[in-house]
């Protein structure tokens, strides 16, 4: 018997949905599928995100359990797993299946946590010898989900993510409980406060960032400054620019000196000294990753990290998004090249219409800003899917969300913008302002979607 090891219940839901017959049973999925699995009849069961964990310290050595100077470090000889108090009936459920399997398919995300996920509970159900197969997708279409499963990786290629996620947790352990404890002893020895102070490896290190910006901004003295600014106009055309000193903008911190040197100016007459004008194109903005994609929407939505990183993870479980868990800003050419078939069916959306329909890329497999396979180690960026969803039935943080993914990805499929960067530069009486200018000569992906407002100031 095959079964299959899935994270959550939404997950092996999913994936049920994609094979030929699915029958839903109070603790797992019976499914069959010939093309996949031959005659054979294969189980899916879920865990519920961790369901092992470390032990604590006193589940180590009774006297680990009194808090003492005397006792630190604690760092026992070799770690050990427990199943989680709350989780235990969901554990019994996955170990009696597993414990039938002649095959274990692991089916949980594709990352170290999920990784981490199926080994504990295998390892701790005690089936580790078991033969293993690993399935690794990065969306949750139907058709992806049948790829995967019909060609599965073995298990011993993902291994190291399991390693790297344990080693994480042991960290995180050790530097947790025996920073905690030091700092709650020493701050009720010293200052007398009781309560129990948390540390750890992540939250007191961007605590003190924290406190360092603090600082800073307690201390910052507000220094004010003046610029001398040039207004001119050459064959009836106005323009400004600012006083230069040592090529950078002059700021005098005197308002009189700043006065003195204006009406110094002023008593003398302005000429062009010199105009340089530059080609240049900017290319669409890089695909996003998790992290860029949580900047972008906090700044624009006030969406916070872990709602942008939720409603990802909701997109992807309706299998609209690719794997949200992502570092990477390239895609592979296998999933650039379904890419124009996935706007084809955005075009029917009357928000996406006008936008794909005057792209000027039929494709962008050459475009290595955006594809590049060597780039794509085990994730790609966040790119929709060819299951496109109606927006008006998205919540509004997932149509936000859905909408800042897909316009990314249409700006690829248009050409640089491109302009003129004009520098100009006016000398009075030996001094020299400086002028600068933009001209758009092709707006290219910048005509219809909008990520950032461009300047259109033209200097001539």
């Amino acid at each position: 018997m095959k079964v299959i090891l899935c994270e959550k219940p939404q997950q092996m839901k999913s994936y049920s949905e994609a094979f030929q017959s699915a029958k839903r049973e109070s603790t797992h999925i019976t499914v069959k599928d010939k093309e996949i699995f031959g005659d054979e009849e294969v189980v899916m069961i879920s865990a519920l995100g961790h369901v092992v964990e470390l032990c604590n310290p006193d589940e180590y050595k009774e006297e680990w359990k009194n808090w003492s100077m005397d006792q630190l470090p604690i760092i026992p000889e070799e770690f050990k797993m427990k199943v989680s108090k709350d989780k235990k009936s969901i554990f019994q459920n996955a170990k009696q299946w597993l414990q039938k399997a002649d095959e274990i398919i692991i089916a949980t995300d594709p990352a170290r946590a999920g990784e981490a996920i199926a080994k504990n509970i295998i390892i701790m159900a005690g089936v580790n010898d078991t033969p293993q197969k690993r399935l690794w997708v990065k969306s949750m279409t139907q058709d992806a989900v049948r790829k995967g499963f019909q060609n599965l990786r073995d298990a011993e290629e993902t291994y190291s993510y399991y390693l790297e996620e344990q080693a994480r947790s042991v960290s995180d352990w050790i530097i947790g409980m025996n920073a905690s404890r030091v700092f709650t002893l020493l701050f009720r020895d010293k200052k007398g406060v009781k309560e129990v102070f948390s540390a750890g490896r992540v939250q007191s290190a961007l605590l003190h960032l924290i406190r360092q910006r603090e600082k800073e901004l307690e201390h910052f003295k507000v220094q004010s400054f003046y610029e001398i600014h040039g207004h001119f106009n050459t064959n009836g055309i106005p323009y400004a620019g600012k006083l230069l000193q040592d090529h950078n903008i002059m700021k005098l911190h005197s308002k009189e000196e700043a006065q003195g040197k204006l009406q110094q100016l002023q008593e003398h007459t302005a000429r062009i000294q010199k105009v340089t004008v530059e080609q240049k194109s900017k290319q669409a903005p890089k695909l996003y990753n998790l992290s860029s994609l949580q900047a972008k929407l906090n700044k624009k939505y006030k969406m916070s990290p872990k709602v942008v990183l939720e409603t990802a993870q909701s997109l992807y479980d309706k299998r609209m998004l690719s794997y949200p868990r992502t570092e990477y800003q390239h895609i592979p050419v296998a999933e650039a090249e379904q890419l124009p078939g996935v706007l084809e069916k955005l075009a029917n959306s009357k928000d996406y219409q006008t936008l794909i329909k005057k792209k000027e890329r039929d494709t962008i497999v050459q475009q290595k800003a955006y594809v590049d396979d060597e780039k794509c180690v085990d994730h790609y960026a966040l790119i929709p899917t060819n299951q496109v969803p109606n927006l008006e039935n998205l919540s509004k943080e997932e149509r936000w969300l859905y909408d800042e993914v897909v316009r990314s990805v249409i700006a690829t499929f248009y050409e640089p913008m491109t302009y003129n960067q004009t520098e100009l530069f006016t000398e009075v009486n030996q001094e020299v302002f400086k002028s600068t200018g933009k001209q758009i000569t092709h707006l290219g992906w910048n005509a219809k979607i909008s990520f950032f407002v461009v300047s259109l100031a033209t200097i001539r």
